[in-house]
């Protein structure tokens, strides 16, 4: 099967952005954020039966983020971006 074929048998998907809530926020050391992550459709709702998998990339610093609860610790100083 070619890969134009397999792309041909994808369904569309209803998902149009994801949303990371807070979407800019600094912590310190110590602090720590919940993490709110979510697929909308075109018009803005929420796609309740949505799975996004998560990974945290760039930026400095260091920090753990618990998936199942959404909730990241900073362990050291520095600054990331939601993309």
């Amino acid at each position: 099967m070619s890969q134009q074929q397999a792309q041909d048998q994808l369904a569309t998907s209803p998902v149009a952005r994801i949303e990371v809530l807070p979407a800019s926020r600094t912590i310190t050391a110590g602090d720590s954020v919940r993490l709110m992550v979510r697929a909308l459709d075109a018009s803005g709702a929420p796609l309740p039966n949505a799975v996004l998998y998560v990974q945290l990339r760039g930026g400095e610093g260091e920090g753990a983020l618990d998936p199942a609860s959404g909730w990241l610790v900073a362990s050291s100083i520095g600054s990331s971006r939601s993309r």
